[in-house]
């Protein structure tokens, strides 16, 4: 049954790739991202014991960042262990998060210093999880909302 007729004419146009052998790991973000950070799979193995994209990456010698904008308590579940396993972490907003994009204002810096090194940074965001109207920047005031009425 089609159930998005606007994405499915997109798809025919090709403005669109679709994947249709993907599946996700879980129902919610935190559900999906601790497979996605590990090794293991719905088939095969379990997050908590799996090895961490973050283990491979230190061991392989990259110099990791885990940088968020939002509440610290949240991220103590296995997604947030994977992340204190970085070599950097960082949080902006300790309590209710701020604008996401001031997480590029770190990654600015951080692409300034040693470049000798390679580096992998991890950006995590609010994005669309609850207040994220209070999360926009002034400049995006009224602007959004217009977007999705025109685009929605």
């Amino acid at each position: 049954r089609s159930t998005n007729p606007r994405l499915m004419k997109r798809y025919q146009n090709n403005d669109l790739i679709r994947f249709d052998q993907s599946y996700s790991g879980g129902v919610s973000t935190l559900g999906s991202l601790r497979y996605s950070l590990t090794s293991a799979t719905i088939k095969n193995g379990d997050p908590s014991v799996s090895p961490s994209i973050m283990e491979v990456l230190n061991r392989a010698g990259f110099y990791t960042y885990w940088l968020h904008n939002g509440n610290t308590s949240v991220a103590r579940n296995l997604v947030g262990l994977i992340g204190e396993q970085a070599l950097y972490t960082d949080s902006l907003s300790p309590i209710y998060g701020t604008e996401d994009d001031k997480l590029l204002d770190e990654v600015d810096q951080i692409l300034k210093k040693d470049s000798s090194k390679s580096k992998v940074i991890f950006l995590i965001t609010q994005g669309s999880h609850v207040d994220y109207c209070k999360r926009l920047p002034d400049s995006m005031n009224g602007r959004l909302m217009m977007s999705l009425l025109i685009n929605g």
